[in-house]
């Protein structure tokens, strides 16, 4: 590159003088590279003197206008290169003549150039290029630059490499950076970038290593758990394995052979057969195909198919009865079976259930039926794997025969019986105008009823689940049974602050018997739970309490009192499906029950938590029905349910139980005990936050610095960084669980000290943070040149 500066000027001897006419004088810039004191040269050219005594010509060269250096004597020619001139420095040149006398002429006029400043164009120089710390998943890169320059790294499973490390931009001549989350047994290629501050990019050749293999097989699934969920099929759940680089899936196993792969805790096996036991182990596997050892293994059932009914019919049927029969089969399971009969589809009353557990015929007797009344019917049957129902069949009863009127029935005596009843639920068809709160109806009855004594043509019906006879009376309140305060004389289903809706309590009227029903009643202060339950009136004073669905969870009176509150009879509990008859002096009482419910089937013990272990069955059948379970722990007994089912809690985390239930009756009767089922709690929760341990920073530079530690488990990583120990600053977290961590601080302050601190949190969510740490980072490259004196 050269600059050309054209002047005419005249040059005068001092003398003598003679004029000296320079023409064209010429300033040529020559750029050199990389020269370490000097980057150019000027050329000047003139015009020759003409003059015959001319001797030859002088240059002057200064650093400020008319302020020279000593001349050079060139000779007698007309250019002239001046050598070694600095880049960024402005130069000032003129030319004299002179003759052979000696004499010298003036200057040219005078002409200048800025020497232009060296331009770096060469790359950094790369050198010493290695890896290191090689594992299974990670790897440091380290090499050399012969100028501070920035650091990255390209890598890959091939030469295309694909992968690229976050740029660290402070310059500096020793660099390294750590690869992770690499695969085990892997060849990577590499290669290493550096820019200089001009922006020269040096790229080294490929280089390669390989991760370590991995030989670590995942830890053994826990907790293995299955459960039925039909005649075909079985859910399996375990806890999540660990690996030191990554579990890939499960390998489930049913009676020894290998039937599937999960890619999580949780497989669902279908296609199998009713009715059957199956035996599962669980093993977990990696990528590298390390295997671990298989699970203890666990049996499980699927349900039996439903029972499968056939043949219903009616016979034998009169104006006020009827019999039903026809044929189970339970499907090689425990089975209950029972008659569905009403006068709509809708049935609303039933049978008591009959157990058997091979094909069986069933009948029953039906009886208090109405005259010239369409009946509808069916069959119902459960086991393990669900209810079927037969269809839809009917019958017709005939007209009641003649008969004279029942003589009217003596007012019993001073006092009543109680004892359980077969539940039945007698149907009521017709609503009675009674809602709302606090509310109370007379109601005429279609007999004379005998209570305690006097017998009564009417009653009063409250909505708080009270009968009164004498007068109406709508307390919310129960009082306790007996008590001289009003009310007297009543009956008390299920006395308690209830609310009706209309069309919630009906009725039933015959020469036989008076019911009174409250259907899906609730409390007042809530809309759930409901309560179903009924009263029957007869004309000998008997009266039966019977309960379809209800649950006391308030301060509830049932029972009746007499007419001064002297005496009664109180039911302390009752449950749904239940019925209690209360029979008075000179009536006949139905004869005791001592007949035990059947064994409980079906005892399956489900871990829940460290702490909880839920119990379901199959429920247990009754001649008259049943009140309740026992549930029993290691042979003693913890508590009772009216359900099939019961949750154990506060339990010791990883330790073994065994389970047994036996079902008993109002009567007090109670079954044999179960089949004993063991469960184990699951271990105790993880709540220890990983140990911390060789905290460091290193790769300090003016800007940098590479934070490492690590954990006894494998942990999330992040570093909180400032100038004080408040922080201030912190990494994006590393959510990928390791047990070695390592994350670049970029960004940062020169010659400035820092506080640190790492934090790391395990897979149960303990979050582990460090001690305060410190580091000081390195001072900035000198870029300043010297400064020139004495010259």
């Amino acid at each position: 590159m050269g600059l050309f500066v054209r002047r005419r000027f005249v040059v005068v001897d001092r003398s003598s003088g003679c004029r000296v006419l320079l023409l064209a004088v010429v300033l040529l810039l020559l750029l050199g590279y990389h020269a370490p004191a000097f980057a150019g040269e000027a050329l000047l050219t003139w015009d020759a003197n003409k003059e015959a005594d001319l001797a030859g010509y002088r240059v002057y060269v200064g650093l400020l206008p008319g302020v020279y250096s000593p001349p050079v004597n060139v000779g007698k020619v007309t250019s002239w290169t001046v050598p070694n001139l600095t880049a960024g420095v402005t130069y000032y040149f003129a030319v004299t003549a002179y003759n052979t006398a000696g004499l010298e002429s003036g200057y040219s006029i005078q002409v200048s150039k800025l020497i232009p400043p060296l331009v770096d164009l060469i790359a950094p120089l790369l050198s010493s290029i290695t890896s290191s710390n090689v594992t299974l998943n990670s790897a440091a890169i380290t090499w050399s630059t012969d100028e501070p320059s920035d650091t990255q790294i390209q890598y890959g499973a091939t030469t295309a490499y694909g992968l690229t490390t976050s740029l660290v931009t402070s310059l500096a001549t020793v660099h390294s950076q750590t690869l992770t989350n690499l695969t085990p047994a892997t060849l990577y290629h590499y290669r290493v970038l550096s820019r200089d501050a001009a922006g020269n990019l040096a790229t080294s050749a490929d280089n390669t290593f390989t991760t370590a293999p991995d030989t670590t097989s995942p830890s053994v699934p826990g907790n293995l758990s299955g459960a039925a969920v039909s005649s075909s099929q079985i859910t399996l759940s375990w806890t999540a394995s660990t690996d030191n680089v990554g579990v890939a899936g499960y390998r489930v196993y049913r009676n020894g052979t290998q039937v599937a792969t999960a890619a999580s805790p949780g497989f669902v096996n279908s296609g199998l057969a009713a009715n059957s036991s199956y035996s599962y182990t669980v093993a977990a596997y990696d990528a590298a195909g390390n295997l671990s050892a298989q699970t203890a293994a666990i049996s499980v059932a699927t349900w039996p198919l439903p029972p499968v009914i056939s043949g219903a019919a009616a016979s034998s049927v009169t104006s006020s009865a009827a019999t039903l029969s026809g044929a189970v089969d339970p499907s090689g399971a425990a089975t209950t079976a029972w008659f569905e009969y009403g006068t709509t589809t809708a049935y609303g009353s039933s049978t008591p259930p009959v157990s058997f557990s091979a094909a069986n015929p069933l009948s029953a007797t039906l009886s208090g039926l109405s005259p010239q009344t369409l009946y509808h019917f069916r069959i119902a049957a459960r086991n393990a794997g669900g209810t079927s129902t037969s269809l839809d069949s009917t019958f017709t009863t005939p007209a009641a025969p003649a008969a004279a009127p029942p003589p009217p029935s003596p007012a019993p005596a001073n006092g009543y019986t109680m004892t359980s009843e077969p539940y039945a639920w007698v149907d009521a068809p017709t609503i009675l105008a009674l809602s709302g709160d606090d509310s109370a109806l007379g109601v005429p009855l279609p007999f004379s009823f005998p209570f305690y004594g006097q017998s009564y043509s009417q009653l009063y019906v409250s909505t708080n689940g009270l009968i009164t006879f004498g007068g109406p009376n709508s307390a919310y309140i129960p009082q306790p049974i007996p008590s001289v305060s009003q009310p007297n004389a009543f009956i008390a289903p299920f006395w308690r602050d209830l609310y009706v809706n209309l069309r919630q309590i009906t009725t039933a009227s015959s020469a036989t018997e008076f019911v009174i029903a409250f259907n899906g009643v609730r409390g007042l202060c809530c809309t759930t739970p409901t309560y179903t339950f009924e009263v029957i009136l007869r004309p000998d004073g008997t009266i039966l309490l019977a309960y379809a669905d209800v649950t006391l969870n308030a301060t509830t009176t049932i029972g009746i009192e007499n007419l001064d509150g002297t005496a009664g009879i109180v039911l302390p509990a009752v449950s749904g499906n239940t019925a209690f008859r209360f029979t008075p002096g000179g009536a006949t009482a139905p004869p005791a029950d001592t007949t035990a419910p059947t064994v409980p089937g079906n005892l399956l013990a489900t871990v829940a938590s460290s702490t909880q272990i839920n119990l379901s069955w199959t429920a247990s059948a009754d001649n008259v029905g049943v009140t309740g379970y026992r549930v029993y722990r290691n042979g003693a007994q913890i508590g009772t349910t009216a359900s099939p089912g019961y949750s154990d809690t506060a339990l010791v985390a990883s330790t073994s139980y065994s389970y047994t239930v036996s079902a008993y009756d109002a009567a007090g009767n109670a079954s044999p005990q179960s089949a004993a089922v063991s469960a184990a709690t699951l271990p105790p929760p993880d709540t220890t936050p990983p140990v911390i341990s060789g905290m460091a920073a290193g790769s300090l530079t003016a800007s940098g610095a590479l934070i490492s530690w690590s954990t006894n488990e494998p942990a999330d990583t992040q570093v909180e960084y400032g100038t004080t120990t408040a922080y201030g600053a912190a990494t994006s977290i590393v959510s990928a669980l390791t047990a070695a961590h390592s994350q670049s601080l970029s960004g940062l302050l020169s010659s400035t000290l820092y506080h640190y601190r790492v934090k790391s949190k395990d897979a149960a969510g303990n979050l582990a943070t460090s001690a305060d740490g410190t580091f000081t980072t390195a001072a900035p490259p000198d870029t300043t040149a010297p400064t020139l004196s004495a010259i």
